[in-house]
């Protein structure tokens, strides 16, 4: 692959990386070929010069350089060596003259020192090739700060493998012990064992080769008539730089490096790509922490009790929230059931005082003082579902709810029952059914409440207790709302499924019994009361499903309080209506098809007979 390719395939990362400064450490020869292309490929940024280049003039030359960003270079710091002007002309005067002696001078000597002569020029031209053209008049050159720089990088070297010479071969001011030629190895490794002092200075190689001289930190000027660099810092085991004193390309701000900027708090950092210095800064996720003093730039998950919100620098524990009285959702709810429980009651108390009336004989007085009290019961567990959730309060919510509803379906199943057998089976009451569907009823509202009763226990039973929930529970929220779940789905549902058996089978029986002709239908009341609870709890289900916590509560409380509105407006409203304001209705005849006073069947056929 070309160099040219090489540097594209190179500018392609950097871009790719979207960074700002780019470190090149290159040669001279490589570092001219590569911004070449960075030209070509309009690439301004912040570019950091290793001493291989960092002072090239050939590159400060090259047209267009000043658009390739801001230069900013490491170079061995250097000091002015004394003596070194007058050294110089005298050598360049020395080789002037004799490169003037002629070259047909009979002597041996002068002809041994021609020949020294010319070899010395030769050498010297040959290592130097700008200095072909140095005269005595013209060795100015030496006062150019990159001269001075160069110069004193030779001279240290010079004497660097000097001293290594004279310590490889056991030297001393007179003569060496050993007469040997050393390889070029051998005097790199004695080179890193050295330690001499030249110009009250001390100087030595680490074990990576590297002089104690330390760097100068330069930066390259844009105007090019003037100084071509700058000093603007140094680096000898710390790093000292004056910011100010460079010209940035970005006139509005400094760039700022994406392999040297810190990550805010709550921050870590995501390298691009293959570039490990390269990274962005991303906030730390929801239950992770950045702890800059343990781990930086690192997230770190929160302990199981606690999390922690996205860009936190530390966790904590949970907050637990519960509906509140103040909350205006509840005020309402806990209105409407007290206005719901005073409605109850003055039924209640009308149908005690009225009980020994035909309508109150026909639909059963027990039992709609049953089903009454059932209703109160459902009216006031509303409260478990507003109140703080506690071990107790969970264990009693639902149980106590589903048997408040079975006590009032109940009474309303054997109404129904009772129903069925005065309209559509007149004559073929027996004594048994007879006792059933009247003195019986309370027995067998009871022994249906025994039945929920078991299934209740059941639930309570498998359900674990809230606080061992929340003691094993996985946090992932800082807030998290406290609320009765429901985790036993099975026992819930043969729970609430027997309640839904109870209405189905009291909406069959009272839709299919006969309408008595001229009478009161006390059927239409109950058919029109499950209907409604029906409608109410099918419309909870979706609605229980798709809200969460709190809301559940809240929606379920709703429901019943609705449901127990619906029933008493119409199940027991209409009776209400006829025993306050149509008392002419209230007679034996409206009500003669449901009132049972025989106590076999003949006497009910023939009661049956009297009242058509």
């Amino acid at each position: 692959m070309r160099l040219g390719s090489k540097s594209q395939k190179i500018i392609g990362k950097i871009r790719e990386a979207n960074v700002s400064v780019v470190v090149l450490f290159s040669s001279e020869d490589q570092a001219q070929s590569f911004l070449a292309v960075a030209l070509m490929a309009k690439l301004k940024m912040v570019w950091v010069a290793s001493s291989g280049w960092s002072l090239s003039s050939t590159i400060r030359q090259m047209p267009g350089i000043e658009n390739i960003g801001t230069i900013i270079g490491f170079t061995a710091k250097s000091q002015p060596i004394a003596g070194l002007e007058g050294y110089v002309r005298n050598v360049l005067g020395l080789l002037a003259v004799q490169a003037k002696r002629p070259s047909t001078d009979q002597s041996a000597s002068t002809c041994n020192d021609n020949a020294e002569a010319d070899y010395e020029r030769q050498a010297f031209q040959n290592s130097c090739r700008e200095c072909s053209n140095l005269t005595p008049a013209n060795a100015s050159i030496i006062h150019d700060p990159l001269t001075q720089r160069m110069v004193y990088g030779v001279y240290t070297a010079v004497y660097s493998v000097a001293h290594a010479l004279y310590k490889m071969l056991l030297c001393n001011r007179t003569h060496c012990k050993l007469n040997t030629y050393p390889h070029a190895w051998q005097l790199l490794k004695e080179l890193k064992t050295i330690n001499f002092t030249m110009r009250n200075s001390t100087f030595y190689y680490d074990e990576f080769g590297n002089m104690n001289i330390g760097y100068d930190i330069l930066t390259w000027t844009v105007d090019k008539n003037a100084m071509p660099f700058r000093t603007v810092g140094e680096y000898t085991g710390n790093l000292t730089l004056d910011a100010d004193q460079i010209q940035w390309h970005t006139k509005s701000q400094k760039p700022e490096s994406t392999c040297l900027k810190k990550c805010d708090e709550g921050s870590m950092a995501i390298a691009k790509g293959s570039q490990s210095c390269c990274f962005d800064c991303i906030a730390c996720p929801k239950g992770t922490y950045a702890n800059y003093t343990v781990f930086p730039g690192t997230c770190l998950p929160c302990p199981e009790s606690q999390w922690s919100e996205p860009g936190s620098t530390f966790c904590r524990p949970a907050t637990y929230l519960a509906l509140t009285w103040t909350n205006n959702f509840v005020i309402t709810l806990m209105v409407v059931k007290a206005f719901l429980v005073l409605i109850v009651v003055f039924v209640t108390l009308l149908f005690l005082a009225r009980r020994q009336t035909p309508l109150l004989q026909a639909c059963g007085a027990s039992l709609s003082i049953l089903a009454l009290a059932g209703l109160a019961t459902m009216c006031c567990s509303v409260f478990l579902f507003v109140a703080y959730p506690s071990d107790l309060i969970c264990q009693l919510q639902q149980p106590l709810f589903a048997s408040a509803l079975s006590i009032c379906l109940s009474s309303f199943l054997v109404k129904s029952l009772r129903i069925v057998a005065c309209t559509a089976f007149p004559q073929k009451l027996g004594s048994c059914t007879h006792w059933l569907i009247t003195q019986g009823g309370g027995l067998l509202v009871l022994l249906l409440l025994l039945v929920q009763v078991l299934f209740c226990t059941m639930f309570v039973r498998a359900s674990p207790l809230l606080s061992q929930k929340l003691a094993t529970m996985s946090i992932t929220t800082l807030t998290i709302s406290l609320s009765c779940s429901i985790d036993r789905i099975i026992e819930f549902s043969i729970m609430f499924g027997y309640n839904a058996l109870l209405v189905l089978i009291s909406l069959m029986c009272s839709f299919l019994s006969p309408k008595p002709v001229h009478q009161y239908n006390l059927a239409r009341d109950i058919t029109f009361a499950m209907l409604i609870f029906l409608s109410a709890w099918i419309v909870f289900i979706p609605c229980y499903a798709s809200v969460t916590g709190q809301d559940k509560a809240l929606i379920q409380a709703a429901i019943i309080l609705f449901s127990c509105l619906g029933v008493l407006v119409a199940a027991f409203l209409p009776k209400c209506y006829i025993l306050l304001f149509k008392p002419e209705l209230n007679t034996p005849e409206f009500f003669a098809t449901y009132l049972l006073r025989g106590l076999g069947q003949k006497d009910l056929g023939s009661e049956r007979q009297v009242t058509q």
